[in-house]
């Protein structure tokens, strides 16, 4: 468990262990917490030539099976990059990606949509206009939906003049 708290007592063993008291509330305390500069994982622990009555001790509090306490160097939160570190720097990349897939999607289908609209209308506009004809060949249907279908694709064109 992560324990801050005040140092009440110290005891050097040697240069790389010391056995302190800590508070562990109001008027409650744990005795013969041992603390090493290095623990079996080599981590060392931070300001460990700093731990002196009265001083503030941080790190995490650990019960062996034979109710021994321990006091190890404090668990390091990772580091967080300004950009929020790898993974976070690929999603971007990723949504990124995905946004102008979308956004070209979009154009493709806005484009799509006027097409096949143009193309009916130019169709249905072209049966009606040579219905008077009675067998209109394929070249002068053909030069009729061709010209409807200009118009509807650029509006402003007049096929009429």
């Amino acid at each position: 468990m992560e324990y801050k708290g005040n140092v009440v007592k110290v005891e050097d063993k040697n240069k790389d262990w010391k056995v302190i008291s800590i508070e562990r509330g109001e008027n409650e305390y744990l005795h013969n917490v041992s603390v090493n500069r290095v623990n079996k994982k080599n981590e060392v622990f931070p300001n460990f030539d700093d731990i002196k009555e009265g001083s503030i001790v941080e790190g995490e509090l650990w019960e062996s099976g034979s109710s021994k306490w321990y006091l190890f160097a404090p668990k390091q939160k990772p580091a967080r990059s300004p950009g929020g570190g790898f993974k976070t720097a690929q999603m971007e990349k990723v949504m990124e990606k995905k946004e102008a897939s979308i956004e070209k999607f979009q154009g493709r289908k806005e484009e799509s949509i006027k097409l096949a609209g143009a193309m009916r209308d130019a169709t249905l506009v072209s049966l009606a206009s040579l219905r008077d004809q009675p067998f209109p060949t394929d070249e002068e249907y053909k030069t009729e939906y061709e010209k409807w279908l200009r118009y509807f694709l650029n509006i402003g064109e007049q096929p009429f003049i």
